[in-house]
């Protein structure tokens, strides 16, 4: 198990960085440890009762699982947190919602409906209080948009919220021109302007590519980037992995995949008794040899029954895929 002695320099600057500043961005590659020292901020903030309940907003399967796996991979975090899950179906949300904990999590997904239980649309005013003095956005990325409907829900809790984390490893994906709604989300437009369209045309021009382009291209103005930049730096640290860590040539990104209870009763049923009952066949492993290729097959989530024919056992690695494509599909 890691401890905070694990941690490196610039891993405790980060974590202080969370702690001077209640409304920050920390921009940093995957395997810098955003999670862990994100952990860690929150868990000093709570103890010197400078926030109470958390909400963190994450892709559905870090919302389901990472999160609550990383405070069992550090000593000072394990046993430090009540956590709560805002997650599956609509009743499933709210006993998560009512729930006494330090932290809650919800996918990126829900985050609309969550909101509309205290403002709706129609509302200039909270339903009921809002309960979470901070919030911590994991893969703010796919807030980029003003325009999005997750974008609009936020801005109606916004004057609720005392603290806000960003966590991504890539706050503009398709440029410069991305940085003002998460910036925004964070400042209220102090630093890059209260409009996206004063942004752009303050750092920008918009070239048109032929006679009949209505909107043009943006193209960031001499000095723009660093200007920026140098706007956004007292609160957003940005961290390169290649700067801090010597990787390999390939780094594998392991993901975890979880069966739901009965799938996990019915693989370990084909374990020991080397028979599965199929909805069209029964299977039946004759040998040790099959019986290892029919469970290679059922955690894989389909098992053939007469090749080439198969039948789905579970949907689990699709469900991760998919989520994956969703987050490569926001940051490019």
């Amino acid at each position: 198990m890691k401890s905070p002695e694990d941690f490196y320099p610039y891993q405790r600057k980060m974590i202080q960085h969370m702690i001077d500043h209640p409304f920050c961005g920390i921009y940093a590659d995957m395997g810098l440890g955003k999670t862990s020292t994100t952990l860690t901020a929150l868990l000093k903030l709570i103890r010197t009762f400078e926030v109470g309940k958390i909400l963190i907003v994450a892709p559905l399967r870090v919302a389901r699982k990472t999160w609550m796996d990383e405070i069992e991979e550090w000593s000072h975090l394990t046993g430090q947190f009540t956590a709560a899950k805002i997650l599956g179906t609509p009743p499933q949300r709210m006993a998560g919602i009512t729930a006494d904990a330090d932290i809650y999590m919800i996918n990126r997904e829900n985050f609309t409906w969550l909101c509309e239980q205290y403002r709706p649309k129609s509302s200039r005013k909270l339903l009921k209080p809002w309960p979470w003095e901070m919030v911590v956005i994991d893969e703010s990325s796919s807030f980029k948009s003003q325009g999005s409907e997750r974008w609009k829900s936020w801005r109606r809790i916004r004057t609720e919220i005392d603290r806000m984390i960003h966590l991504t490893g890539s706050p503009a994906p398709k440029g410069l021109k991305d940085l003002w709604a998460p910036m925004y989300m964070l400042d209220g437009g102090e630093r890059l302007g209260s409009s996206e369209g004063a942004f752009e045309r303050r750092w920008f021009d918009r070239i048109m590519q032929h006679p009949k382009d209505q909107y043009g291209k943006l193209k960031p103005k001499p000095g723009a980037e660093k200007e920026i930049y140098k706007l956004i730096g007292d609160i957003c640290i940005s961290l390169v992995a290649d700067d801090y860590l010597e990787l390999p040539d390939v780094v594998l990104n392991w993901i975890p995949v979880t069966l739901s209870k009965p799938e996990m009763a019915q693989y370990k049923e084909l374990a020991r008794t080397s028979v599965l009952e199929m909805k069209t066949k029964t299977i039946t492993a004759v040998n040790a040899g099959v019986l290892a290729g029919k469970l290679l097959q059922a955690a894989n989530g389909a098992i053939y029954t007469d090749h080439p024919a198969w039948e789905a056992f579970h949907d689990r690695k699709l469900e991760a895929l998919q989520e994956l494509l969703v987050d490569n599909v926001n940051k490019n």
